[in-house]
């Protein structure tokens, strides 16, 4: 029996907006028991929000405990486990009490730089730097520059 090939379950081709000025990282681990359950809280909100605004629903998501610097509409990149994720779109900041779910749609991207390399662009991106929001319309192209974008 033929197998279907296996989908990236969240990657999109939607491409990242030219004169992007700030990209917010986050560097987190693997989702404990509790944040599954908080995100189950939102789930169904946030497939109804990419739905309306023409994205996949299959979303990923990203649990933070206290305030937070991204907003819906906003793009992230995670750094999870010692690898760099793909650029993501927030579509959905849900709140539960003092916790955040970011509900995420990544896109495509033609490469994929490794922690070493990224940390060498923006110094900020130290190992345990928890959150961190990169400004300024240059320093983001030459973020985006190590993912084969623009």
């Amino acid at each position: 029996m033929r197998r279907q090939p296996r989908r990236e379950s969240s990657a999109t081709n939607r491409e990242i907006p030219s004169g992007l000025r700030q990209i917010v990282f986050y560097e987190v681990g693997p989702a404990s028991k509790r944040e599954e359950r908080i995100a189950a809280k939102s789930r169904e909100a946030a497939k109804a929000t990419a739905r309306a605004k023409e994205l996949p629903s299959a979303l990923s998501y990203l649990v933070w405990d206290g305030p937070i610097k991204a907003e819906a509409g906003g793009w992230i990149i995670q750094i999870s486990n010692g690898h760099v994720l793909r650029p993501a779109l927030v579509v959905r900041v849900a709140r539960e009490g003092q916790d955040r779910t970011l509900w995420l749609s990544y896109v495509k991207t033609p490469k994929r730089p490794t922690v070493a390399v990224l940390r060498k662009v923006v110094g900020e991106v130290a190992p345990d730097f928890e959150e961190y929001a990169l400004s300024g319309a240059t320093k983001v192209s030459k973020v985006l520059h190590l993912f084969g974008v623009r």
